[in-house]
């Protein structure tokens, strides 16, 4: 079994970008649907967090 990603993200990461990242990997969320839920555009809900979903598309893949 998968470890939830709300267990690997850093304790420090504010509520609202762990959110983001859930909504991303776990809820399989579009940026669209991300924008959406925040109000702002597609374009800044892609840009908002280009290299943190790199990275924890890695570690909820590998479980590290």
């Amino acid at each position: 079994p998968e470890t939830p990603l709300e267990e690997l993200l850093p304790q420090k990461l504010p509520q609202a970008d762990r959110d983001i990242l859930i909504w991303r990997f776990e809820q399989d969320l579009s940026y669209r649907e991300i924008a959406d839920r925040l109000e702002i555009s597609e374009s800044i809900a892609a840009a908002a967090y280009p290299e943190q979903f790199h990275d924890v598309e890695n570690l909820s893949k590998t479980g590290n």
